[in-house]
């Protein structure tokens, strides 16, 4: 049920998916890991940020991997650098921000891809800003701002 909603059109229940998915992958990492995966490599733009954004809910202080799931995922993740849609990009770095916070180790072997993901995403970018005309006045809306927050 919950894989199902990843693509609801709402963000708040996508939201509250991702977020449930994520506490659920901690305690039943062998039967997520391949759906998480497979959605993140195939699945739609909704699927990829909802799936993102739950890995960062997955993670936990008490990061005790034997079969190195996240670095799996990790590696899903860092291939999300190649998106358009600034969203999934946004929850894939904070998901890789919470993966090297909490469970560096696992990640260490990727650290300079995750870094040129990162930095790659802290450029401002001239067609994400949109230009909006307010009579005699000129508002600027810059929807990467959110994406640049989480590359720092």
């Amino acid at each position: 049920m919950l894989l199902n909603n990843t693509q609801h059109p709402e963000d708040s229940i996508r939201t509250i998916v991702a977020e449930s998915i994520g506490r659920l992958f901690h305690c039943y990492p062998d039967e997520l890991l391949q759906p998480i995966n497979s959605g993140l490599q195939t699945g739609n733009e909704m699927v990829k940020e909802t799936l993102a954004k739950s890995i960062k809910y997955s993670v936990q202080k008490d990061v005790d991997d034997p079969k190195h799931m996240l670095e799996v995922i990790a590696i899903d993740l860092i291939a999300l650098s190649k998106e358009t849609n600034p969203n999934v990009k946004r929850n894939a770095l904070e998901a890789l921000s919470t993966i090297v916070h909490f469970g560096w180790r696992l990640v260490k072997e990727c650290i300079g891809d995750i870094t040129q993901f990162a930095l790659n995403e802290t450029q401002i970018r001239k067609e994400l800003i949109d230009e909006i005309d307010l009579g005699p006045f000129k508002h600027k809306v810059d929807r990467g701002l959110p994406l640049r927050k989480a590359a720092f």
